[in-house]
């Protein structure tokens, strides 16, 4: 219901708000460019969020394709719910990252990397449990999925980042 869903509209719009100012001071100080400018911060943000509004799309498509619309709709709650917990995480780093000398900056990445890591650990496991345990997937459609839509569009958002 759209009574229900406003909340997760503006917890989505803070989550790539968060992240794209996140990457916009890791640009700005990190990779030299030394310019912090409002349009890179909107740029990055909006990218960040037509970058997750597909992956949806693709996996309740993916879901209508299968036939798992219920198993889709329970994992897409997981997914808000993860992002929801990253902000919660990237909240304090990013007052730390703002308020703090820059270089003390890679160790707040590594920080930050290493505690959505374990989120990420905890969800897969968790996925990976409801997948095996109650639907008899198979292990091939499991590892696809996992190289196809999480593990590919993190590599390719750090290409873009490093070039």
């Amino acid at each position: 219901s759209l009574g229900t869903s406003w909340p997760y509209i503006f917890l989505y719009i803070i989550f790539t708000l968060s992240l794209g100012l996140f990457i916009t001071i890791y640009r700005s100080y990190i990779l030299y460019y030394g310019d912090l400018k409002f349009v890179y911060f909107l740029n990055i943000s909006v990218g960040i969020a037509l970058l997750f509004i597909i992956k949806i799309i693709f996996v309740r498509i993916v879901g209508i394709l299968f036939d798992v619309e219920r198993l889709v709709r329970e994992y897409i709650v997981f997914l808000y719910l993860f992002y929801f917990n990253s902000v919660l995480i990237l909240m304090p780093l990013l007052l730390m990252v703002t308020f703090m000398p820059s270089s003390n900056f890679n160790f707040i990445i590594i920080l930050f990397i290493a505690v959505v890591s374990i989120l990420f650990l905890y969800r897969f496991l968790k996925t990976l449990s409801t997948l095996i345990g109650n639907l008899r997937f198979s292990i091939f459609y499991l590892i696809l999925y996992l190289c196809t839509l999480e593990i590919a569009p993190i590599l390719i958002l750090v290409k873009s980042l490093n070039n």
